[in-house]
């Protein structure tokens, strides 16, 4: 499944690639433990996924000991409210808004201002 993710995203090296790339060697080694929450069009295509976990990371310092979040939604798809329903998915399946967005650029900023500001995640 992270293998398939990592189709959707933009940039070549990306931090998300990076990290989601971390997490499949991690997975050839023992069990990741980490939850994916997929939106799919009416056809069945993926168009954006959250994934959440604990893993130690390279965004843990940034994190602390909140779960490391991950979003991506495709550009011809957002702001429909996706990567919101996305993150609310996420904190249901962790039973926690306790999430830490990691900030790529300003519209990934003011998605995560607009979640806590709207009390899906914690600040």
């Amino acid at each position: 499944m992270l293998s398939k993710l990592l189709e959707l995203t933009l940039e070549k090296d990306s931090g998300l690639k990076l990290e989601v790339k971390k997490l499949i060697d991690i997975s050839k080694l023992r069990k990741v433990t980490a939850k994916a929450v997929i939106a799919t069009n009416m056809f069945g295509r993926i168009v954006g996924w959250t994934l959440v976990h604990k893993e130690n990371s390279i965004w843990s310092y940034i994190c602390g000991n909140k779960y490391i979040t991950m979003t991506y939604v495709l550009q011809k798809y957002r702001r429909r409210g996706i990567g919101t329903k996305l993150i609310k998915m996420a904190s249901k399946a962790y039973h926690s808004n306790n999430l830490s967005i990691i900030e790529w650029d300003d519209q990934s900023d003011k998605f995560k201002n607009k979640l806590i500001d709207n009390n899906i995640i914690s600040a």
